[in-house]
């Protein structure tokens, strides 16, 4: 059975939490950890609350494949201003990940498997193509992660080789303290899988 790690770090372009457009998501299971991250179009209280109502769907219904989230997301949002989001399911088991995004949220595995995902092209709530759903495995050393654009991905994955032994908390921290953007809300989390 794996051991993860986890930590989310969220920062609002206007300071207070309860106005913040990205939103993350982390259930534990005895079997499987679902994580999700989710960008609420623009910022402010109307992305924060499009941002509540998506991450409140996923605690309801959880025991979906990542997939079906999507499109249950979508159904649920309709009429807001949307969202994009990420959702993965992590078999603790086996260490088999899937996955399945629409939007702009960036996911990776880092450290000896280097992996990137795809994510569909869409807006949960207002149009999107039917999501795709990918797997890959995640090992002991390494480090799942999801940002939203609020964080900058032109950094090459082998800046943080050297962080891949730390905690998530500190991982997460980090890529937002270093990569974060000043003008947008902005979310980073990270699964780190424990030797």
């Amino acid at each position: 059975m794996l051991r993860i790690d986890t930590h989310l770090v969220i920062r609002s372009l206007t300071g207070r939490d309860e106005e913040c457009g990205d939103m993350g998501f982390i259930r534990m299971g005895p079997s499987h950890c679902l994580l999700a991250l989710v960008d609420g179009l623009g910022h402010g209280p109307e992305a924060a609350e499009v941002a509540r109502q998506a991450v409140h769907f996923l605690e309801s219904h959880s025991t979906l494949a990542p997939a079906e989230l999507l499109n249950g997301m979508h159904e649920d949002l309709k009429g807001s201003r949307g969202a994009v989001a990420s959702v993965c399911q992590l078999n603790l088991e086996t260490g088999l990940m899937t996955y399945a995004g629409m939007g702009n949220v960036t996911a990776k595995i880092l450290g000896i498997h280097y992996a990137s995902f795809v994510n569909g092209d869409g807006v949960i709530g207002y149009m999107m193509r039917r999501p795709r759903e990918t797997t890959a495995e995640l090992h002991p050393g390494e480090v799942f992660l999801m940002f939203s654009d609020g964080v900058s991905s032109n950094f090459p994955p082998v800046d943080l080789d050297h962080m891949l032994g730390d905690s998530a908390d500190f991982i997460a921290t980090e890529i937002m303290n270093r990569y974060g953007k000043k003008d947008d809300d902005a979310s980073c989390l990270v699964a780190r899988c424990l030797r």
